[in-house]
């Protein structure tokens, strides 16, 4: 009697260790397997404080009205001022505001008007000051976008196929009292962000950038400016800050004094040195071209750098800046890439200017960008691709990139507008800067728009993309990349998901956008562009559906028809009020503005312009596939349009010139991938299972003894 009780009590104890050990085991596999779920759980506070899908943002700036103004006079410096800064009822002092933007920052800069997009650094006067969090936050102006939705949509639509990506939310502005408009609010790429999508930061993170149009600032590489660590850095001009918060402490500018622009408007140097008295990268000299052109020449080998197509790449450094076509800073490193789409040059650090001198993270070091370099060749080899790259989630990024027609990256030929995540020698890719995406850059036809290919989802040729292109060589992946694109048309669009995020952000910020102060659009363009990004939507899922079952080809644009009206979105350069030509510019006779793109006010444009005679257009420059020219310019004798291009009615060129040439997913077996955070867990999953076998074997030993007696 007392035996069978002892043999009871044994066996309840077993049992409640083996569900102890279950329950530890269950604990340590979850993270693994379901992501999502553990990130959830470790969401930092920012996310809910200002990044909330409900609710509309209310943010209140107030700074001093003189430096205010100095901000919108001098906005392509992209210097900081000190503001308050009021989110939704709670006040942070001492908040570092400026510009920021790229070519959307010239454009405005030239406009007559002054909705410029903003990034707030809450510790750029107060050490150690975040939003919960939150070092830095964007408020991107919705340039470009009548429906106010495109960056919005195509963020979700990314965390929604499992892209780790940035958290967005709409928010009214108001700036010293006044009405500013409707933004967006916009996670910034930094240690937060990979902390919150990784679980450490641990890695090295790259913004590769091929082309800089406006100003560029070495501090959002951290701190290094281009030309890399020889270069002589910018000085940051700050005015007289604002006062702190209580007790918080002033700091003051790293010169000591205040900067102020020269009379070029350009940044001035220390002891009056101007930019382009500055020296260039080590090892080099500049020499003039008999048309007073510059070049670069190595001052061992004296040799000319060219890129591909013929025209003069400028090293990076302070020479590749300047003024291009009026844009206000110039386009820096027109046609040149150093290493941004990724194709393998040698293994020189120096060939891959574009995203070594982009490192965001101050730790990076030659010697970890040496896994850059490595694998860049093996992915244009095409070997160890699993071993060098997070297929999955690249894949998932393409699908969800293909979808969109986002051609404003690295698969419109930029090589811009994405970030690279290196962990443990694996790369990632992240998505960046999608207000032109949904077909609003390089394509000006609804119908290649809805019909663009999913097989050849560039604007060049794959072997131009290679992050793309050797991926869909390999059979297991391309058909991996179909089912996902699959994924979105039948669980996104056909499951009415993106109809109703749709509805709910019409119904969201409607009234905003009908009040906004300082709006590119009417509210009845926008009601249009609301009616159009829904109609995009349907149309491109039903080709991308024709194209994957094979009624439609999807190496070159189908035919599916559509109602839609692109313009309606709105697209590149586009804006009400109009874009200013740069000062004392003077528009020749019969010249069109292409796209959205209108004259100021009062300002009209004669009839039946044509280009001024000898104008050309940069030697090598080519325009993407599907792109088309404004309506009235014509093609030059003998001239040939590159494939896809149309030429539109009317305008003539003159003789001789030329067409310019939210969350990580591993699936699979990489849930196990190794990291300081799966090192915990691979413990506790070890010691659970060591509990678990001797648990089991006493079960079965006791079965036995219970049915022998």
């Amino acid at each position: 009697m007392d035996e069978n009780v002892n043999l009871k009590m044994v066996f309840k104890i077993v049992v409640t260790i083996l569900c102890i050990a279950l329950l530890i085991t269950g604990m340590a596999l979850v993270p693994k397997a379901f992501p999502n779920a553990a990130e959830a759980d470790a969401q930092p506070d920012y996310i809910y404080k200002i990044f909330n899908d409900n609710v509309v943002n209310e943010i209140n700036i107030e700074m001093d009205e003189n430096d205010f103004e100095w901000l919108l006079e001098n906005a392509t410096l992209e210097e900081y001022r000190s503001c308050n800064i009021t989110i939704n009822g709670e006040t942070f002092y001492n908040v570092g505001i400026r510009p920021k933007g790229n070519s959307s920052l010239s454009q405005i800069a030239r406009s007559d008007s002054k909705r410029f997009s903003f990034k707030l650094d809450f510790s750029e006067y107060i050490d150690g000051q975040t939003y919960y969090g939150a070092e830095k936050i964007v408020l991107n102006n919705i340039m470009s976008d009548k429906t106010y939705m495109k960056e919005y949509l195509s963020y979700k639509l990314f965390d929604f196929m499992g892209v780790p990506s940035s958290a967005c939310a709409y928010s009214n502005i108001r700036i010293n009292g006044k009405d500013w408009g409707l933004y967006l609010a916009v996670e910034v790429i930094d240690e937060s962000y990979i902390e919150r999508h990784f679980g450490s930061v641990n890695g090295n993170l790259y913004k590769p950038e091929a082309m800089e149009i406006g100003g560029d600032r070495g501090e959002e590489r951290g701190g290094q400016q281009n030309g890399g660590p020889n270069a002589m850095p910018f000085m940051r001009g700050r005015r007289e800050q604002m006062q702190n918060a209580p007790g918080a402490e002033q700091r003051q500018n790293e010169a000591g004094r205040e900067q102020v622009p020269n009379q070029f408007g350009m940044r001035q140097m220390p002891g009056g040195i101007e930019r382009e008295q500055m020296p260039d990268r080590p090892g080099r000299e500049e020499i003039s071209n008999r048309d007073g052109t510059k070049q670069i020449q190595n001052q061992e080998t004296k040799e000319q750098n060219s890129n591909e197509s013929g025209m003069q790449q400028i090293p990076n450094g302070f020479g590749a800046q300047g003024r291009f076509g009026g844009f206000i800073g110039g386009f820096g490193r027109m046609g040149a890439r150093g290493g941004a789409d990724l194709k393998y040059i040698d293994d020189s650090p120096s060939s891959y200017w574009a995203i070594r001198n982009n490192a965001v993270f101050r730790t990076t070091t030659d010697a970890d960008f040496k896994k850059v370099i490595e694998m860049i060749k093996k992915l244009n080899e095409g070997t160890d691709l699993e071993k060098y790259l997070d297929v999955d989630e690249i894949l998932r990024f393409w699908a969800v990139n293909t979808f969109l027609v986002n051609l404003d990256g690295y698969s419109g030929g930029m090589y811009h507008n994405y970030y690279l995540y290196e962990e443990n020698g694996v790369f990632s890719i992240l998505p960046w800067d999608f207000n032109l995406s949904f077909a609003g850059f390089g394509i000006n036809d609804a119908s290649r728009a809805v019909n663009f290919p999913i097989d050849n989802p560039v604007t060049g040729n794959l072997e131009n993309a290679p992050l793309i292109g050797k991926l869909l060589e390999v059979p297991e992946y391309k058909e991996r990349y179909h089912g996902y694109l699959r994924e979105i048309v039948e669980k996104y669009i056909y499951s009415g998901v993106y109809e109703n995020s749709i509805n709910r952000i019409n119904a969201l910020i409607s009234d905003y956008a009908k009040n906004d102060a300082t709006a590119f659009y009417t509210f009845e363009e926008y009601q249009k562009g609301v009616q159009a990004i829904l109609t995009f939507g349907k149309d491109r899922a039903k080709s991308i559906l024709a194209q994957l079952e094979g009624s439609q080809p999807s190496t070159s644009y189908g035919s599916i028809e559509t109602t839609l009206n692109l313009s309606d979105m709105g697209g590149m350069g586009g804006m009400r009020g109009g874009m200013q030509p740069p000062r004392n510019m003077q528009i020749p006779d019969g010249m069109q503005i292409p796209g959205d793109m209108r004259m100021p006010n009062g300002i009209q444009m004669p009839e039946d312009m044509q280009m001024p005679d000898g104008m050309q257009i940069p030697g090598g420059m080519r325009m993407p596939d599907g792109m088309q020219i404004p309506d009235g310019m014509q093609m030059p004798d003998g001239g040939q349009m590159p494939n896809g291009m149309q030429m539109p009615n009317g305008m003539q060129m003159p003789n001789g010139m030329q067409p310019p040439g939210n969350m990580r997913f591993r699936g699979g077996m990489e849930m196990f991938r190794d990291n300081q955070q799966s090192e915990t867990q691979s413990t506790v999953l070890i010691l659970s299972v060591a509990a678990l076998i001797p648990g089991l074997i006493f079960v079965a030993k006791f079965k036995r003894r219970k049915y022998r007696a």
